[in-house]
C-alpha cells in the first residue's frame, strides 16, 4: 500500500546541540502543560501539538510561517515552501 510505505519511512536527521536543547525545553514544559491539563490533555507521539496535546494540522505551520514571512523582512526574501526551502540553503 503506497500511503503505508511513505507513512512508514523514518529518516535519521542530524540536529545541532542547541536545537537539540531547546527541543528538551519544549518537551519538559509539554510535559507541565500535561500535568496540568490533567484528563484534558490528549497524549500522542507528537512534540508539536494544540494546545491540549492532540495532533495539529499538518497546515499549521506553514500557514504560520508563511504569514510571518509576510508580516516580517522576510518580505524581502519571498515566502518559500518549507519542502523546497531545504533546497535553496
Amino acid at each position: 500500500d503506497f500511503v503505508h510505505n511513505i507513512i512508514s519511512i523514518k529518516r535519521t536527521l542530524k540536529i545541532a546541540q542547541p536545537i537539540m536543547d531547546m527541543i528538551k525545553e519544549y518537551k519538559a514544559e509539554q510535559d507541565e502543560e500535561a500535568l496540568r491539563l490533567g484528563d484534558k490533555w490528549i497524549e500522542t507521539d507528537r512534540l508539536f501539538t494544540k494546545w491540549n496535546g492532540a495532533e495539529m494540522n499538518n497546515q499549521t505551520p506553514y500557514g504560520w510561517l508563511k504569514e510571518f514571512c509576510e508580516r516580517t523582512s522576510s518580505r524581502s526574501m519571498g515566502f518559500i515552501r518549507s519542502a523546497t526551502s531545504r533546497h535553496r540553503l
